[in-house]
């Protein structure tokens, strides 16, 4: 079965044929920049915040394709950013 992972050369794309862009929020600090370098290695634009209301602030200049959430997080859970950031 072949890999579904992008190579080097070929990044994942957005259906407009750009980078995927991703917003990862999670409150443990190591698991955010792993994860954010991860997916910049990969080709795509990663925007990262701490907490929920971190997520909320940068919705207001990043426009995420996905976003990758942790639901328990203080100050802003993820239940709540996502309750949020739907509407």
């Amino acid at each position: 079965m072949p890999s579904t992972a992008p190579s080097s050369s070929q990044p994942w794309q957005a259906a407009g044929g750009g980078p995927v862009r991703v917003l990862v929020i999670d409150d443990e600090p190591m698991l955010r920049r792993t994860l954010g370098d991860y997916l910049e290695d990969s080709g795509c634009l990663a925007a990262l915040a701490a907490n929920g209301a971190e997520g909320l602030a940068a919705l207001e200049h990043f426009r995420p394709d996905v976003a990758l959430v942790d639901l328990n997080m203080p100050i802003m859970d993820g239940y709540a950013f996502i309750e949020i950031a739907h509407k």
